[in-house]
């Protein structure tokens, strides 16, 4: 039996098993989503193709979308409502 808020469930062929997936909390988001503009911002710096001079603005409006993750996930809470 599943308990809790999960959005699906779905049968992985090759582990001939179910996997589910729950719906994310406001706190799971926003530590996934720093997560990601960190890696974003890792592979970046460690890219020989970016140009360094513009590498220090990309990392200011890297940083500063951080603080949107809550506004971000209100955004997509909304629209699975919809």
């Amino acid at each position: 039996m599943i308990k809790g808020n999960y959005i699906a469930k779905i049968k992985v062929r090759s582990l001939g098993s179910y996997a589910t997936f729950r719906a994310m909390t406001e706190e799971e988001f926003d530590i996934k989503y720093t997560e990601a503009l960190d890696t974003l911002l890792g592979a970046m710096a460690e890219n020989e193709e970016i140009d360094h001079r513009k590498f220090y603005s990309m990392t200011c409006i890297l940083e500063n979308l951080r603080f949107f993750s809550p506004v971000i996930y209100g955004v997509i809470q909304n629209a699975k409502k919809k």
